[in-house]
């Protein structure tokens, strides 16, 4: 099929080369000023049509300044290769319609991403990075913007998307540091157990990511802004992270299966579609300092999949800005700790659960004191330097959700200290049957507020 494709897109080459020629020799017997040009005939190979039944097998990366691609036509990249579309640096379905400007058609090398036995997902990045840095190859770069890398330093990428199942960043095998770098996607993921589509993502056990100043915004069905995997290590600072609900497909069944799930399961009795952060596989850790992280709905930092994760927050804001969802969900042995922060959320401040004696999650809500910001500065080993611990005020952790605190089930346990505030609609903690280990100490001035007056 692929030689078969390869010799129609070459029967189209050849074709269009003799219209060229045949208008060039027109001209000359017309006495129009003779043969065509070789800067007119560069002219007219920057634009480009590909007619109903063919398929043109994109062998290089190609730069045009029109494309039209008519219905039941086909563009692909060639096996082991995957093919993007941007058009003036921004990534987009390649489908019928006519498109105009700085036209990429980039051909990479394939980064296959095998989920499970029967699901395996093509990756497509803007950025790939490795131990070496940027991995040309794997990366398109026409979907990147005028970014610098400098003594292994990555600033100023501005990535856009308006297709969908691309990703922004995806950091593999090495420590790497991204600086102000601008993300905004609209259009769905297919897999937030996996990251595809995930806006930045950290992948691996010896990888560590550090993102400062960035601004990530997605509007899709589990199109994730931040994800973390396999053991890596993702540290977050002074950004601004914001997930938005998409539209579901019109054939989407609700359902609880990892790779299929692009909902909030349906027994928690919440609404929404994608959740702004994503922890999975064991011993992943997730950090964010200074920073304000916000989903429209389901819940803002999440875990799946996973065991003996951390996933904190210091000196943050978490909100959900619609009208469900949850702050955090804790499982598997997670810590899941807030530290100076505040949460507001329609829901729940927390769902934390667990079946046996060692795999439930944890809940801290605590003080950014300076010593305890100093012992998780070691513990996780933030590397944030004397000047930045020192420019984290001290702050409380307040808490205000619309209805529960934490709910809990199985085997798990909760530590609320320092003078953090739980303001609730209803009951501050919902035990469904949860052999749950509350330890609120009041001695510095903590308070549960419920509005109804049950506390448990």
């Amino acid at each position: 099929m692929v030689k078969q494709a390869k010799r129609m897109g070459s029967m189209m080459l050849l074709g269009a080369a003799v219209v060229l020629m045949s208008f060039a020799t027109s001209a000359v017997s017309q006495g129009l000023g003779g043969p065509m040009s070789a800067q007119a005939l560069a002219e007219a190979a920057l634009h480009r049509t590909v007619v109903a039944g063919d398929s043109w097998i994109v062998d290089t990366t190609t730069t045009l300044k029109s494309l039209k691609v008519e219905e039941g036509a086909a563009l692909a990249a060639p096996a082991g290769h995957s093919l993007t579309l941007t058009v003036d640096g921004v990534e987009m379905d390649i489908k019928p319609g006519k498109y105009r400007g700085n036209i990429v058609l980039t051909v990479t090398d394939e980064n296959a991403v095998k989920f499970s036995d029967t699901l395996t997902h093509h990756f497509r990045q803007a950025l790939y990075l490795d131990k070496d840095g940027v991995v040309a190859s794997k990366s398109v770069l026409a979907a990147a913007g005028d970014y610098k890398l400098n003594e292994g330093v990555l600033a100023g990428a501005n990535i856009k998307s308006v297709g969908e199942n691309f990703n922004g960043i995806l950091a593999t095998d090495g420590t790497h540091t991204v600086k102000d770098v601008t993300i905004d996607f609209t259009g769905n993921g297919a897999n937030d157990f996996a990251g595809y589509g995930a806006g930045i993502m950290s992948d691996g056990k010896d990888t560590t990511l550090i993102v400062d100043g960035a601004k990530v915004s997605t509007h899709g069905a589990v199109r994730t802004t931040v994800l973390a995997n396999n053991g890596s290590h993702m540290i977050v600072k002074n950004s601004h992270i914001q997930a938005k609900n998409g539209v579901l497909p019109d054939d989407y069944i609700p359902n609880v299966s990892p790779g299929e799930m692009k909902a909030v399961p349906w027994m928690l009795g919440l609404v929404g579609n994608c959740r702004a952060t994503n922890l999975l596989g064991d011993n992943t850790m997730a950090t964010y300092i200074n920073s304000d992280i916000s989903s429209e709905g389901w819940g803002v930092l999440s875990i799946d999949g996973s065991k003996n994760t951390k996933l904190t927050a210091i000196n943050s804001k978490v909100t959900i800005t619609g009208t469900s969802g949850y702050a955090t969900y804790s499982l598997g042995g997670a810590t899941n700790s807030f530290i100076g922060s505040e949460i507001k959320v329609a829901d729940y401040a927390a769902i934390v659960t667990g079946t046996g004696i060692n795999d439930g999650g944890h809940l801290v809500y605590a003080a950014s004191t300076p010593e305890t910001v100093a012992k998780l500065n070691a513990d996780l080993k933030l590397g944030l330097s004397a000047a930045e611990l020192a420019a984290l005020t001290p702050a409380q952790t307040t808490v205000t959700s619309g209805r529960f605190g934490l709910m809990m089930w199985g085997n798990t346990w909760a530590k609320i200290s320092d003078a953090t505030i739980f303001n609730t609609g209803e009951a501050t903690f919902l035990d469904k049957g949860a052999a749950a280990d509350i330890d609120v100490d009041g001695s510095k001035g903590a308070q549960l507020n419920p509005k109804n007056g049950i506390l448990l």
